[in-house]
C-alpha cells in the first residue's frame, strides 16, 4: 500500500515555535512527511512543487492557498489549518475543487488573555522602562503608576478570550464592561454600549476578529469619546485600530499608554512606527506563544490528518458538504 503524503508548510526557522517535534512525529506515523526547508512561506509554483502528490497540507498562518494552487494539485484532499483563522485559504475555491478545509479548536484563549493582562500591568506601571534602565546600568526616574484594582476595563467583543479575561480581571478587583453586538455579555462583565464603554473605561481592550465590519472600528471618532488618560491594549487584530488616529491620540495625550501584540506590520505585528513610540509597549504577535498553547493546534491537526487519511470527515471541517474528494475516497 502506498504511503500517504503530507506537507507541513511552516518555514524552517519558525517551525520549532509553532509546530513541535511531537506533532511532526504524529504526522510521520501516518505517512511520508514533507517539510518546508526554507525560511519563507511557500507560494505559487513553489507551493505546488512542494505539495505535488500530497493528500494533506498542514498549513501555517501566513501561507496562501488559492484556486490556481488547488487546481494544480489533483491528489490534494484536505488543507488542515494549524490555527483558527483561515483568511489565507480560498475556501470557496476549495469547495469547487472538492477539497476539505479545516481549522483547529481555539488553543490560545488562556495564553492571549494572560498576555493582555501583562500588557495592562506594563503600561500601568511602566515596567518595561524600569527593566530596560536597569539592564543598561541605570535607573529610570520614579513615576506614579496606576492600580488595576478599582479601575474599569472595557472589552470590545465578548468571545472566548474576553470571557476568560473578564474572570481574571474580576478577581483582581476590576469592574468589567463589555460590548458585543452579536453576543450577550454575562457576569462578571456588564453589558454596555460601545459609546458608554469608550467613555467609561480606564483600559480599553478589543478582542475581535478581523472582518470588514471591525476594520478601523477604533478610529478618530472613537478616540474622541475615550476618557482622557485611558490605556489601550490590543492583542486581537491590528486592523481593528486606525493607526494614524491612534498616533494622533497619543500625541495629544488622549491615550496615556498603549500595549500592542498586533498591528499592521508583517504577519500582524505592530508597525515599527508605533513600536518605537515612547508610550507604546509592543510585542511581536506572541499571544499564543506559550508551551501549552503551541502544542494544542498541532495536536488537533494530527488528529484531523488521521481522520482524513481514514476517509472520515475531520472535526474542524469548514466545508464538509463540498468535500467530494474526501467523500469519494471513503469506501
Amino acid at each position: 500500500m502506498n504511503r500517504k503524503k503530507i506537507l507541513l508548510t511552516h518555514p524552517a526557522g519558525s517551525r520549532p515555535w509553532w509546530y513541535g517535534d511531537a506533532a511532526m512525529d504524529g504526522l510521520r506515523a501516518q505517512g511520508t512527511l514533507y517539510l518546508n526547508e526554507t525560511d519563507t512561506e511557500l507560494a505559487g509554483d513553489a507551493l505546488v512543487a512542494a505539495a505535488g502528490g500530497c493528500q494533506v497540507i498542514v498549513l501555517d498562518r501566513a501561507t496562501t492557498v488559492g484556486d490556481p494552487e488547488m487546481a494544480a494539485l489533483p491528489d490534494l484532499v484536505a488543507i488542515l489549518r494549524s490555527g483558527v483563522e483561515t483568511r489565507h485559504v480560498d475556501v470557496e475555491a476549495a469547495s469547487r475543487h472538492g477539497i476539505v478545509v479545516t481549522r483547529t479548536n481555539p488553543g490560545y484563549v488562556a495564553s492571549t488573555a494572560e498576555l493582555i493582562l501583562a500588557h495592562m500591568l506594563n503600561v500601568a506601571r511602566d515596567i518595561p522602562d524600569h527593566v530596560a534602565a536597569y539592564r543598561a546600568g541605570s535607573q529610570r526616574a520614579p513615576s506614579h503608576g496606576r492600580e488595576l484594582s478599582g479601575a474599569t476595563a472595557g472589552l470590545i467583543g465578548f468571545g472566548r478570550i474576553a470571557k476568560h479575561l473578564a474572570r481574571i480581571l474580576d478577581v483582581i478587583g476590576m469592574r468589567v464592561l463589555a460590548y458585543d453586538p452579536f453576543a450577550t455579555p454575562a457576569a462578571p462583565a456588564t453589558a454596555a454600549s460601545l459609546d458608554d464603554l469608550l467613555a467609561g473605561s480606564d483600559f480599553i481592550v478589543p478582542t475581535l476578529s478581523a472582518t470588514p465590519q471591525t476594520r478601523n472600528l477604533i478610529d478618530a471618532k472613537a478616540f474622541a469619546k475615550i476618557r482622557k488618560g485611558a490605556f489601550l491594549i490590543n492583542a486581537s487584530r491590528g486592523d481593528v485600530i486606525d493607526e494614524k488616529a491612534l498616533l494622533d491620540a497619543l500625541d495629544v495625550g488622549q491615550i496615556a499608554g498603549v500595549g500592542l501584540d498586533v498591528g499592521m506590520g508583517p504577519d500582524q505585528t505592530p508597525s515599527s512606527l508605533l513600536g518605537a513610540h515612547p508610550r507604546v509597549t509592543a510585542t511581536p504577535h506572541i499571544g499564543n506563544l506559550t508551551v501549552e498553547a503551541a502544542a494544542r493546534h498541532p495536536a488537533d491537526t494530527v488528529a484531523q490528518c488521521a481522520q482524513v487519511l481514514a476517509g472520515e470527515m475531520p472535526f474542524g471541517a469548514l466545508n464538509a458538504d463540498a468535500a467530494t474528494r474526501l467523500l469519494k475516497r471513503k469506501t
